[in-house]
């Protein structure tokens, strides 16, 4: 067989039933099954690919895939495109055609690391890393084609050569995060390369920017230790002023973890300077603490990946779902002492019993005093006609949603929601409520920071003017209460 005939016929051998579904349609490959059988087909070689025809159409079949054409109308994978590669597969095969495995996958295996790590991004490449070293690896299986399931990414890979005919659940044609990170993968699985590799390759790229991330940390413990000596008391505005510089420069140092930490200490020292009432002594040394913890095991750690995961990340990863139906159970407009102003939705997901969360932040520290904006008057996201606090008694069904880990929805203009009506939180059981209180202490002890209680009684507890909070009181069924705080802060 020719070369060319050779690396066509190697390539329509990785085209299993489930492949052409993808390209196709289930529906367009069950047809052209049932009629290939009877065609009465002629073949003609070319130069680099075959010409086939029957009755009043002729395909042709050049590498790559989108060379695959036909005399029909249609511009997509047309049954007749499906009906040749299986006449051609049957016919090789049934002539003792071989597939060429001296160089199977050679082309993934050593398709260039540099290509992938500018199409994953800093965030995805060390994800990578981190997952694989904790086990929670991609599910790698080979046949005529490498099939790569990433559970994480909800994706589904499928790596055939040349590699532009591979494809990918998520339906993008060129090489996207789902498919390099399937080639990683690979080589990783054929021992092309190594995990130590692949680190010491970021961590190369990165030791400038990493250095001056240590730097800025020794500026943080610096910092923490004088206000330590010093002692609040006597820290002066100026004094509180230094922690929006360091949350400035850690900005600028790509350690949003810290700059927003810092931000949120700045403020706490704000209100212990001006003698206000709702500053907390316990909650300020703790979030101190924590920074100059945090800002130590910067300095020390080596590992590329740990030290992207103490920087933080400016913005979550938000990875598309299956459609969501959800019942908004309220809104609540916030102001965070890291110096953030926003309102947020709570959704509760009918089908999966679980919860999320939609936020609309903005930053306060940029801008000047004005007029306040009223966020609960503002526009409603996903595509929808009414302002956010009318979202409240709303059931919905999200259609394309993004969330991140944290079941955070994104505002993503690929997401529309449809309005199903209006609903109550009593139309719904909610399988994490607790009826019996004494249960949330056992919760709390498993690690768990919050709980939904349905109570059966509730008692409010006038305004405390000099904590400046809402008190309110709820009973369980035996009588056992739980007082919830509301105050001025997120």
């Amino acid at each position: 067989m020719a070369d060319h005939l050779q690396e066509l016929y190697d390539f329509l051998q990785t085209m299993d039933e489930e492949y052409l579904v993808g390209i196709s349609n289930k529906g367009i490959v069950k047809r052209a099954q049932k009629e290939m059988p009877q065609l009465t087909i002629q073949m003609e070689e070319m130069e680099d690919g075959v010409k086939i025809a029957w009755e009043d159409i002729i395909c042709t079949y050049r590498l790559p895939l989108e060379r695959f054409t036909c005399s029909c109308p249609s511009r997509s994978m047309c049954k007749h495109r499906i009906s040749g590669i299986l006449y051609l597969k049957e016919k090789w095969k049934r002539e003792g055609s071989k597939p060429n495995d001296e160089n199977r996958f050679d082309e993934i295996r050593s398709y260039p690391m540099n290509k992938l790590q500018k199409v994953l991004g800093s965030r995805q490449y060390t994800e990578f890393l981190y997952r694989w070293d904790q086990g929670e690896r991609p599910i790698v299986e080979k046949s005529s084609l490498i099939r790569v399931h990433i559970p994480y990414m909800n994706a589904i890979v499928k790596l055939v050569e040349p590699l532009e005919s591979s494809t990918c659940s998520c339906h993008k044609k060129e090489l996207c995060i789902h498919k390099a990170l399937a080639i990683l993968a690979v080589q990783l699985e054929l021992n092309v390369i190594t995990l130590e590799d692949l680190k010491k390759a970021y961590t190369e790229e990165k030791t400038e920017k990493f250095e001056e991330m240590k730097s800025t940390a020794v500026q943080i413990c610096e910092e923490v230790q004088q206000c330590m000596q010093v002692g609040f008391s006597r820290i002066s505005q100026h004094g509180t002023d230094v922690w929006n510089q360091l949350a400035l420069l850690a900005h600028n140092s790509e350690l949003p973890a810290f700059e927003r930490e810092l931000r949120g200490l700045g403020e706490e020292l704000r209100l212990s300077g001006e003698r206000n009432s709702s500053f907390d002594l316990i909650k300020c040394m703790r979030r101190m603490a924590m920074i100059y913890h945090n800002a130590l095991q910067l300095q020390k750690e080596e590992e590329s990946y740990k030290i992207i995961a103490l920087a933080g990340e400016f913005q979550s990863v938000y990875r598309e779902r299956a459609d969501l139906r959800l019942f908004c159970a309220g809104v609540k407009e916030f102001q965070t002492r890291s110096g953030y102003e926003g309102i947020r939705a709570y959704f509760f997901s009918v089908n999966e019993g679980e919860w999320y969360t939609f936020t609309r932040a903005l930053p306060m520290f940029y801008e000047g005093k004005g007029r306040k904006r009223i966020l609960s008057k503002e526009q409603a996201p996903w595509g929808l006609t009414m302002t956010m606090e009318n979202l409240v008694g709303k059931e919905l069904i999200l259609h394309q949603p993004k969330v991140n880990k944290e079941n955070n929805l994104s505002s993503s203009s690929g997401t529309q929601a449809e309005v199903m009506g209006e609903k109550s939180l009593l139309d719904y059981t909610y399988p994490d409520a607790f009826i019996d209180f004494a249960e949330i202490v056992h919760n709390l002890q498993k690690g768990r920071r919050w709980a939904f209680v349905q109570a059966a009684a509730a008692q409010s507890v006038p305004y405390d003017t000099i904590r400046q909070r809402y008190q309110r009181i709820l009973r369980d069924q035996a009588g056992r209460r739980i007082m919830l705080e509301m105050y001025d802060e997120e």
